[in-house]
Parts: C-alpha cells; structure tokens; sequence
C-alpha cells in the first residue's frame, strides 16, 4: 500500500497513474505518428476532466510538470544523454504542460480531436513523437 504524506503527494501519485497509462497506450500503438502521440495524450487526460479541473481549481495543477519532466526524462534515459537533448525534453514538455494549464482555464472544452489538430499544426509535417 502507498502512504502520502501530503496532499501534493497524492496529485503527484493521480498524475503519474495517468501518465503512465498514457505511455502504456501509445509505446504499445502500432501507429507511432506524431498526431496520435499528441492524440493519445490528450484523450487520456480528458478521461479524467472532473478530477483535473478540480486539481486546476484548488492550484495545485503546477504538480503535473514534475510528473511530465520525470515521466519523459525516465522513458527517454538513453535517448536523451547529451545536454542538449535534455534541454529539448524539458521544452517539449513545458510545452505540453503550458497546453495543459490553458485547456484548464477553458474547462477542457476542446476535445481531444480539437487540441491535436491544434498542436499538430505547430510542428512540420516529419515531427517525431519524443518517445521512439
């Protein structure tokens, strides 16, 4: 059994479970595409709307950062050595973190289908997931 020893713990322990759920999905996808990767992630987190947008409303959403750069810096350990790359990794993901916080203030209106089309057209057509 897990024991917490605050409430932050908890958050972090709800984020990771989703997080890793997430990563379960996609890295056992056969379709790697950059527009499911951002698919999957969004679809997963949109499960659990009423529960984030209560963690969004009590501030403690700032938490899901910690579990993104420890998440993606764990899966991507051997990928990511060189300096450089680390830095890449923390700007992918404070970049999803950033999409994150704004779907909150919305209350995650946009569905899944909506936030990846969006993200997706930011990146050139031969962008790669940052897990493979």
């Amino acid at each position: 059994m897990t024991s917490f020893s605050s409430k932050e713990d908890i958050v972090k322990f709800y984020f990771s479970n989703i997080m890793q759920a997430y990563l379960n999905d996609f890295m056992g996808s056969d379709n790697r595409s950059f527009e499911n990767y951002m698919f999957t992630l969004f679809k997963h987190f949109y499960k659990f709307k009423k529960e984030l947008l209560l963690i969004y409303q009590n501030g403690l959403a700032y938490l899901i950062l910690d579990t993104l750069n420890s998440q993606f810096e764990q899966k991507s350990s051997e990928k990511y050595m060189s300096t450089e790359e680390k830095y890449h990794l923390y700007f992918h993901t404070g970049g999803i973190y950033n999409f994150y916080i704004l779907w909150f203030s919305h209350d995650m209106k946009e569905t899944p289908e909506e936030l990846t089309k969006i993200a997706v057209s930011f990146f050139p057509d031969d962008a790669a997931p940052n897990l493979i």
